[in-house]
């Protein structure tokens, strides 16, 4: 007799979808992924700006995007903890590539001091958005203001929007401004 579906898709253990110890089997896998990219990261470490840079042209022209999205997420996670210096400044050149991943740990955050740094990252990171990218910034950003921890990094997310949004206003318009009739519309509208 065969059991019911329910019990059958159980391990043991009783979690579901998963062997006993696969955590286990998890963690060990996550630290040979850090270590095979650890000298990677070293590299784009550098407190030298050019190397720095260099490095992240490179990892960015040939990694594939799976690479990228792990080294920005120990990039994020050593810039939270506040190790590193060289990983804020390495996760502004990375761009609007790194906002996902701060995104998520900024979100999973309690700590105002924390989240304070993650908007730095992006308040460093504003010159180089391209207006959809300023756009999809602010609109994250908003979601980030009723999660902060506190009056500080709410402080810091209202000072980035505004700058982003400055960023944007500096912006060229898309294009020329008609009305649907072809004709020009009144001045200051």
């Amino acid at each position: 007799m065969s059991r019911p579906r329910s019990e059958s898709s159980r391990t043991a253990g009783g979690r579901r979808g998963r062997a006993p110890n696969s955590g286990d089997r998890d963690d060990a896998a996550e630290a040979r992924i850090r270590a095979v990219l650890a000298p990677l990261v070293k590299r784009i470490l550098d407190p030298d700006e050019a190397s720095q840079e260099a490095v992240i042209r490179t990892v960015l022209a040939v990694c594939h995007p799976v690479v990228i999205g792990r080294v920005i997420d120990d990039l994020v996670r050593r810039a939270a903890a506040g190790k590193s210096g060289t990983a804020a400044a390495a996760l502004a050149a990375f761009g609007y590539r790194a906002v996902p991943a701060m995104s998520v740990r900024f979100k999973r955050s309690k700590s105002e001091e924390i989240q304070v740094r993650l908007v730095g990252i992006v308040m460093r990171m504003a010159p180089g958005l391209t207006t959809s990218q300023g756009i999809d910034v602010m609109t994250e950003l908003l979601g980030w203001l009723g999660l902060s921890a506190g009056p500080a990094s709410r402080v810091a997310v209202g000072r980035t929007i505004a700058v982003v949004r400055a960023k944007l206003g500096s912006a060229p318009p898309p294009g020329p401004r008609s009305s649907p009739h072809g004709r020009e519309p009144p001045a200051g509208v």
